[in-house]
């Protein structure tokens, strides 16, 4: 998958998060993947499981 845009998908949804005046779940499929473990191939983008790792160490916590 192509995570150029990884971050800045990342950055707006924290945005839209912060925002809100009540609580919020968000759940989809971000073709994101959190530890290298977790994919079936060698064939990890590093840079992009640190960008969802810090998003959602960021988006748990906001209130």
């Amino acid at each position: 998958a192509d995570h150029v845009r990884s971050a800045d998908f990342l950055a707006e949804l924290k945005n839209k998060v912060e925002r809100c005046t009540t609580r919020v779940v968000v759940a989809g499929d971000f073709n994101l993947i959190r530890w290298a473990s977790d994919k079936s191939s060698p064939d990890v983008d590093v840079s992009a499981c640190v960008y969802l790792a810090t998003a959602l160490r960021t988006l748990l916590f906001v209130r």
